[in-house]
């Protein structure tokens, strides 16, 4: 996760805890388009296009759209965590015009205007100075490029969150700091227009086990007896109801205009 806080890099040292989250979403997810292929279809990708990812940890986003790829691409895959890339390389596979790059997405090296599409998906939540990083992508994407940056909702996961019910420990890995409600008001000084779209895709769990691994991915530090009572009531809950069901609030903005603030004197 690139411009990140040093809680947030030992969280994505490697990709074990992100790949448990994945897993989750992947398995139980009752939409018939997956997370990555729906985030895809939202993207204008033109031929020969130059593309830079933040924070793309295993690069499941293009591993999973490899069969729908422009001609052409040329691919920056960037993130702060060295494990992240290497997992990266392994989904990727040697598929051609695709450079991994450790860096800062606050401090992208590129020249100006000399990308088409960046994209930060499910990551301006970790970083500390947001604005320093929009300024980067509006200075790195030509005239007529296009940010896509997604993140989740206040609703996302509350189900889990109930579940768990540990407040103070939620809050180590909030999204809210980069939401569906309040992303907007932060990206319009850098772009001219906005738009948000949302992705519901609510998930049926029936694997008691697939929701505390996940748990287990999260800086909560739960005990086993915690987990084993959370596994307890979960059994109950699939039982009675076939599932438990988990609200998934999620969504991309698609930015188009770029353009850098006014400076204030």
């Amino acid at each position: 996760m690139s411009g990140s806080d040093p809680q947030t890099l030992e969280q994505y040292r490697n990709d074990a805890n992100l790949s448990a989250r994945i897993n989750l979403h992947r398995r139980f997810s009752t939409s018939p388009i997956s997370w990555n292929r729906w985030v895809f279809n939202q993207m204008q990708l033109p031929e020969s296009a130059r593309v830079l990812e933040l924070g793309a940890g295993t690069c499941v986003l293009w591993g999973e759209n490899r069969d729908r790829l422009p001609a052409g691409l040329e691919l920056v895959a960037s993130d702060s965590s060295d494990g992240m890339l290497r997992a990266a390389r392994e989904q990727l596979g040697g598929m051609r015009g695709v450079e991994l790059r450790q860096m800062d997405a606050a401090g992208i090296p590129d020249g100006d205007q000399t990308f088409d599409v960046v994209i930060a998906n499910h990551m301006l939540y970790h970083v500390p100075d947001r604005a320093a990083v929009f300024s980067e992508v509006v200075r790195v994407l030509r005239p007529s490029g296009r940010f896509y940056a997604a993140t989740n909702g206040t609703a996302h996961m509350e189900e889990l969150d109930e579940l768990i019910g540990k407040p103070e420990k939620r809050a180590m890995i909030s999204t809210t700091q980069f939401s569906l409600e309040n992303g907007a008001e932060q990206l319009a000084p850098f772009f001219g227009s906005v738009q948000l779209v949302r992705h519901q895709n609510p998930l049926a769990v029936t694997d008691t086990s697939a929701v505390l691994a996940y748990v287990r991915s999260l800086p909560w530090g739960l005990s086993e007896r915690e987990l084993s009572k959370i596994g307890e009531v979960l059994d109950g809950m699939i039982a009675r109801n076939g599932a438990f069901h988990i609200t998934r609030d999620s969504g991309m903005f698609l930015c188009a205009d770029p353009r850098l603030p006014a400076k204030r004197f």
